[in-house]
């Protein structure tokens, strides 16, 4: 019998599923103990559960453990990247964000998030540049030319700025427009 097959691992996935991440932390911690630390797959989920619950130290030493253990797959550098992020450590997340891209180039996600991982460090002509990438790649979603207009309006380029706001308005409605109202560090562009 393998991990996959325990009673643990499979409530674990169903724990995971439902997002009780409490539970889905203790089954995976279980079967971590029970079947030994050379699975990568392992830590990958329970970092996904201390992920959820908001557990950032704990979700980041996961994905570094399954990274170590082998997996090299593009999710397991994004979710660290994504820990980094929401625990405010930038230069990390955008260290994960790009070893992702290395992974899964043409991932219009992965751009936008090392491209907000760059705004929240301030840097508004790398997040643009990445905001862009992810436009080139998928120019139907909406969040992508609002946070382009957030930050160049951040820089200072309010025309250009309305541009970007104006093709989030027509791609996913008045609400990018009400948001960016409520955006304190950038220009007032919304008339």
């Amino acid at each position: 019998m393998t991990y996959r097959d325990s009673a643990d691992f499979i409530a674990g996935m169903k724990k995971l599923q439902s997002k009780a991440w409490e539970d889905a932390i203790s089954m995976f911690s279980k079967v971590i103990n029970q079947y030994g630390y050379e699975s990568p797959e392992l830590f990958l989920k329970r970092g996904l559960a201390n992920l959820g619950k908001g557990f950032w130290d704990e979700a980041i030493d996961d994905f570094k453990t399954a990274i170590q253990l082998g997996a090299d797959s593009a999710e397991a550098f994004a979710n660290l990247a994504r820990s980094y992020r929401l625990k405010g450590w930038w230069d990390e997340a955008i260290h994960f964000w790009g070893a992702a891209l290395e992974r899964s180039e043409n991932n219009a996600d992965y751009f936008f998030r090392r491209g907000l991982a760059y705004f929240d460090k301030g840097w508004f002509n790398e997040a643009i540049e990445h905001f862009l990438a992810a436009a080139h790649i998928n120019p139907t979603e909406a969040r992508i030319p609002y946070a382009t207009a957030v930050a160049l309006a951040c820089r200072g380029q309010a025309e250009e700025a309305q541009r970007f706001l104006q093709k989030a308005v027509e791609l996913g409605g008045e609400t990018y427009k009400q948001l960016y109202g409520k955006f304190p560090h950038a220009a007032d562009i919304t008339k």
